[in-house]
Protein backbone atom coordinates (compact mmCIF):
# COMPACT_ATOMS: atom_id res chain seq x y z
CA UNK A 1 0.00 0.00 0.00
CA UNK A 2 1.35 3.68 -1.12
CA UNK A 3 1.25 6.19 1.87
CA UNK A 4 2.72 10.14 0.84
CA UNK A 5 2.53 13.42 2.62
CA UNK A 6 2.09 16.08 0.43
CA UNK A 7 2.55 20.17 1.06
CA UNK A 8 -0.79 21.72 -0.56
CA UNK A 9 -0.45 25.93 -0.98
CA UNK A 10 -3.50 27.33 -2.46
CA UNK A 11 -5.29 30.90 -2.42
CA UNK A 12 -9.07 30.64 -0.46
CA UNK A 13 -11.53 30.40 -2.63
CA UNK A 14 -13.13 33.35 -0.28
CA UNK A 15 -11.26 35.46 0.69
CA UNK A 16 -7.92 34.76 -1.91
CA UNK A 17 -5.23 34.71 0.99
CA UNK A 18 -2.47 31.75 0.95
CA UNK A 19 -2.81 28.77 2.43
CA UNK A 20 -0.89 25.88 2.73
CA UNK A 21 -1.52 22.50 4.31
CA UNK A 22 -0.01 19.38 5.16
CA UNK A 23 -2.49 15.91 4.28
CA UNK A 24 -1.10 12.44 4.60
CA UNK A 25 -2.63 10.00 1.94
CA UNK A 26 -3.12 6.00 2.21
CA UNK A 27 -6.10 3.58 1.50
CA UNK A 28 -7.04 1.92 -1.14
CA UNK A 29 -7.63 4.60 -3.54
CA UNK A 30 -3.86 4.78 -3.63
CA UNK A 31 -3.93 1.60 -5.97
CA UNK A 32 -3.87 4.04 -8.84
CA UNK A 33 -1.01 6.30 -7.86
CA UNK A 34 0.12 8.51 -9.35
CA UNK A 35 -2.60 9.26 -11.62
CA UNK A 36 -5.07 9.33 -8.51
CA UNK A 37 -6.73 12.44 -7.62
CA UNK A 38 -8.19 13.36 -4.02
CA UNK A 39 -10.09 15.91 -1.99
CA UNK A 40 -10.06 17.48 1.21
CA UNK A 41 -11.76 20.00 3.18
CA UNK A 42 -9.73 22.66 4.87
CA UNK A 43 -10.74 25.56 6.54
CA UNK A 44 -8.98 28.93 5.93
CA UNK A 45 -6.98 30.56 8.82
CA UNK A 46 -7.49 33.75 7.61
CA UNK A 47 -11.28 34.10 6.89
CA UNK A 48 -12.69 30.98 8.19
CA UNK A 49 -14.41 29.77 5.24
CA UNK A 50 -13.91 26.12 4.34
CA UNK A 51 -12.57 25.07 1.13
CA UNK A 52 -12.91 21.86 -0.97
CA UNK A 53 -9.57 21.16 -2.34
CA UNK A 54 -8.91 18.80 -5.35
CA UNK A 55 -5.34 17.63 -5.78
CA UNK A 56 -2.75 14.86 -7.63
CA UNK A 57 -1.53 12.61 -5.29
CA UNK A 58 1.28 11.71 -7.56
CA UNK A 59 2.46 15.39 -7.97
CA UNK A 60 0.63 17.26 -4.96
CA UNK A 61 -0.36 19.99 -7.70
CA UNK A 62 -3.73 21.76 -6.67
CA UNK A 63 -6.30 21.31 -9.74
CA UNK A 64 -9.00 22.73 -8.10
CA UNK A 65 -9.87 25.24 -5.23
CA UNK A 66 -14.03 25.84 -4.19
CA UNK A 67 -16.05 26.84 -1.63
CA UNK A 68 -16.92 23.90 0.46
CA UNK A 69 -20.38 23.74 1.90
CA UNK A 70 -20.16 24.05 6.10
CA UNK A 71 -19.43 20.72 7.00
CA UNK A 72 -16.52 21.08 9.00
CA UNK A 73 -17.00 22.13 12.19
CA UNK A 74 -15.33 25.88 13.13
CA UNK A 75 -12.46 25.51 16.06
CA UNK A 76 -14.60 25.85 19.71
CA UNK A 77 -13.04 28.57 22.05
CA UNK A 78 -12.55 27.54 25.52
CA UNK A 79 -14.41 29.81 28.28
CA UNK A 80 -12.54 31.82 30.54
CA UNK A 81 -14.85 30.32 33.42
Amino acid sequence: MHECILELCFSCADCDDSIGASVHCSGKGMKDWPRSYAAAHIRCPHCGSANKIVFNIGSGQVVDVSPAEDLIPRATVPSRN
